[in-house]
């Protein structure tokens, strides 16, 4: 088994003990997504293709896939986030450590004005809450 695949079990493992999935699909389609994004150190749709063993799916096909799962009404982005970053601060956390946030502001286009919420550990920032206006 070749070490994409193998990741992708893992994590999928992973993410079954902390998210229920109405749809088996969804979770096979998070799995790969989050390898993608793990494997290639970005959210570049595009840069998943090349690091996952997707066969004769075309990069247009593969991000369509994707943006449909990330636009479903279906999909409880909340519910899946939440439990995982409860999950990880608990983990992540040493005893006696303070935990600390960053709030972080970007304009886009200077047009929007996105907002992060933010817990820092291990010097990533991992986001909570997020808006734009």
């Amino acid at each position: 088994m070749d070490p994409q695949t193998r990741l992708h079990r893992e994590l999928i493992s992973f993410l079954r003990q902390h998210i229920r999935f109405a749809d088996h699909r969804h979770l096979v389609l998070l799995g790969w997504m989050v390898a993608g994004l793990l494997l290639s150190q970005t959210v570049c749709f595009d840069r998943w293709n090349t690091v996952l063993p997707l066969g004769h799916c075309l990069a247009a096909s593969w991000q369509r896939r994707c943006q449909r799962w990330l636009s479903n009404s279906r999909i409880d982005v909340e519910a899946l986030y939440g439990p995982l970053v409860l999950w990880a601060i608990q983990h992540w956390k040493k005893p006696g450590q303070a935990l600390h946030l960053a709030l972080d502001t970007t304009m886009l286009w200077n047009r929007y004005c996105v907002v992060v919420l933010s817990v820092v550990a291990h010097d990533r920032a991992i986001p909570l809450l997020w808006t734009q206006g």
